[in-house]
């Protein structure tokens, strides 16, 4: 016996319009999901100055000028104010080739990465 009730009909329209909203918003989702995967834009290179420099390196602005005026320090100059600086890239790959040291200061045993 096959019941023609109305409110079966009223569910079966329902579980569909709800089906579909849930396929859209999904969609939507992974989309949104799809774009946000994308690589941050690296960072742009910026001028940093001499005190900076010197205190990223635990020196002195003093000895910084001393260390550029040897070509021990890439430098540039600044368009703005004339004055010498390094891009942040040069002074983080300076940092990352500092030799690395292990035990007694006087026997300067390079450590081994």
């Amino acid at each position: 016996m096959v019941s023609i009730n109305p409110f079966d009909t009223l569910r079966d329209e329902m579980k569909e319009i709800v089906r579909s909203i849930v396929r859209e918003e999904l969609a939507a989702v992974q989309m949104t999901a799809a774009v946000s995967q994308q690589p941050a834009p690296e960072k742009k290179d910026r001028l940093i100055g001499r005190e900076e420099i010197a205190r990223r390196l635990d020196i002195t602005p003093d000895v910084v000028t001393a260390k550029m005026g040897r070509g021990e320090l890439i430098w540039t100059i600044d368009p703005t104010g004339g004055e010498r600086k390094m891009k942040e890239s040069w002074l983080d790959d300076h940092i990352a080739k500092m030799p690395a040291y292990r035990g007694l200061r006087s026997a300067r045993k390079e450590a081994v990465a």
